[in-house]
């Protein structure tokens, strides 16, 4: 009888069923097949038959998936700008793991199905990657998603001013899409992006990079003086008679007053979430940082939706960062806040129209009393966000610097040193 210890062991791999992914696929899969049996029985058929309404349907769900996907391809490259541009890195290149540096495989850089399928672990070293890629992916992908088919698809409706309407209604709907909707549409999406990006970095707890400001800043700026259409509201508390949105000089009012209230809501909040900012007497301190992104953050919807929608943007996102910061207090309320503002922004575009229709919210032609509450909800409000900055100790400062004089000295070293950090 032969040693059973010297026998060569056939493992078998048993195969273990991948039950995020089958969730999440069959999900999607059984909310589909009730939007096409909704549609399908709540339609009227005098004129049609049960069966001609599948197609439709069918393309309103490829319209929905494709705007999925590329917002969220949208967000799996923002992960890599949050993570490369703050540390001085390139944003060109192929995504990798950040433990054994290897190249991820096309199939597996699929924004959330990637993730899933490999389980949330390296392919290559099986090393757990954080669920925050995945969750980015599909927060920016939903966002872009709304924007995306409630304006582009939906012909525009969604503007306040617009007088778009589509022919039909239901999967039979045909929107009357139109080049200046489309560049209105794709304009709206650039600036979405560029405050996730904000967003992103901020969250990391780095500060906003001169470029990406600068980059995202002239998109929101130049087009609108170049193509005054892009702006949708007037800048005045009323729509005055005739008023017209092709006007440059109508434009550059509209910029001056949207950057203005960013920067006066911004002071508004910053007694609680950066209370030492000072650009006077502190121009490089950690708080003015904090409230000088936090302004450049605020300048992205105000320009986009004005400022009017600009305050309860600010309001809402309050509240919702108290909520989060409550339930999850690792992250303190400014970056909360900061995280929550690109959300409600995708939200507030999405249903401009009816938000604007609404007489408590504040937007043109609305009462000034209804404005008035809505800044004093931000003012008293962000007192909920109070956050408290810990500046590290005086040795530990010193230690630091000297740790800087020591590097500069070395650069060979220094470049190695980056160079096993990246890896």
């Amino acid at each position: 009888m032969s040693d059973p210890s010297v026998m060569p062991r056939n493992r078998s791999r048993r195969w273990h069923p991948n039950w995020p992914l089958i969730g999440v696929v069959g999900g999607l899969a059984v909310a589909a097949v009730l939007y096409v049996l909704a549609s399908v029985g709540l339609h009227d058929h005098r004129h049609d038959h049960a069966s001609d309404l599948i197609v439709p349907c069918l393309l309103d769900l490829f319209v929905v998936a494709w705007f999925f996907w590329f917002g969220s391809s949208i967000g799996s490259f923002l992960n890599v700008v949050a993570w490369r541009m703050p540390r001085g890195r390139s944003i060109n290149g192929f995504s990798a793991c950040p433990f054994c540096a290897v190249p991820i495989r096309a199939y597996d850089n699929v924004p959330v199905f990637g993730w899933l399928n490999l389980r949330g672990r390296c392919r290559a070293c099986r090393l757990p990657i954080a669920a925050r890629y995945p969750i980015v992916e599909a927060l920016v992908g939903i966002s872009i998603m709304l924007v995306g088919v409630l304006g582009l698809y939906s012909g525009g409706e969604n503007l306040p001013f617009s007088g778009a309407r589509g022919q039909g209604h239901g999967p039979l709907r045909m929107p009357h899409i139109t080049t200046e909707i489309i560049a209105i549409n794709i304009y709206h999406i650039a600036i979405l992006t560029g405050a996730w990006a904000f967003a992103l970095v901020r969250v990391d707890g780095f500060r906003l990079p001169a470029r990406l400001v600068q980059f995202f800043l002239t998109l929101a700026i130049v087009p609108m003086l170049a193509w005054p259409p892009l702006q949708q509201v007037p800048w005045q508390l009323r729509t005055e008679p005739g008023w017209d949105n092709g006007s440059h000089l109508v434009a550059l009012f509209y910029l001056v007053t949207a950057v203005a209230a960013a920067c006066v809501l911004a002071r508004m909040m910053a007694r609680y979430v950066c209370p030492g900012a000072d650009p006077k007497l502190d121009p490089l301190g950690k708080d003015t940082a904090r409230l000088i992104d936090l302004i450049c953050m605020l300048t992205l919807p105000g320009i986009v939706l004005g400022w009017h929608a600009l305050i309860a943007i600010c309001a809402v996102s309050i509240v919702a960062a108290i909520l989060f910061r409550n339930a999850f207090p690792s992250r303190n309320g400014y970056e909360w806040l900061m995280a929550l503002i690109p959300a409600v922004m995708a939200l507030h575009l999405a249903f401009w129209r009816p938000l604007a229709q609404w007489s408590l919210w504040p937007a043109v032609d609305h009462s000034p009393g209804v404005i008035l509450a809505w800044l004093a909800a931000v003012l008293v409000l962000s007192a909920g966000l109070r956050t408290v900055v810990v500046e590290p100790p005086a040795e530990v400062l010193l230690a630091e610097g000297a740790c800087d004089i020591a590097a500069d000295s070395e650069p060979d070293m220094e470049s190695a040193d980056n160079e096993r950090t990246s890896l």
